[in-house]
């Protein structure tokens, strides 16, 4: 009898650890990508940068999302000013560079994150934004 409850306690906590995996990796959507802003201005294409490092091979081959997220990431310990790109999942496929990322930060960071149209060429994403000029406009006014 002990035998079997002690063989009940390690499958009940081996399927415990599972589903804990099984969570972790599933991407969950963050409030920022549902609440995305999406604006209707003249834009600008830039590829997602370091997709490599958080997709693997096999994904960034068959990943072509409809649209694209840019979220500020302001904890990020390599640059305050990161900006990360996600799918429409939330799940991370990399980050704007870090030279516009200096420039868009403030205002996506103001609008929570924005929305982008993206395409795919070869397997690289890019995708659509207005000039950080603006999005500080924009912004202005919507804070008015």
């Amino acid at each position: 009898m002990e035998t079997l409850i002690g063989l009940l306690v390690v499958a009940l906590v081996v399927y415990w650890l599972l589903k804990k995996r099984q969570n972790k990796q599933r991407p969950k959507p963050s409030r920022a990508v549902n609440n995305a802003v999406s604006l209707d201005l003249p834009t600008r294409e830039y590829s997602v940068v370091g997709m490599e490092h958080h997709l693997t091979k096999r994904q960034i081959q068959t990943i072509n999302p409809p649209y694209l997220v840019a979220v500020p990431e302001p904890t990020n310990h390599h640059d305050r000013n990161a900006v990360k790109i996600t799918d429409p999942s939330g799940r991370k496929v990399g980050y704007m560079s870090a030279g516009l990322a200096q420039y868009y930060h403030g205002p996506i960071k103001q609008l929570g994150s924005l929305r982008m149209e993206c395409r795919k060429s070869s397997d690289r994403l890019h995708y659509q934004i207005p000039k950080w000029q603006d999005l500080e406009k924009h912004n202005f006014w919507r804070n008015q």
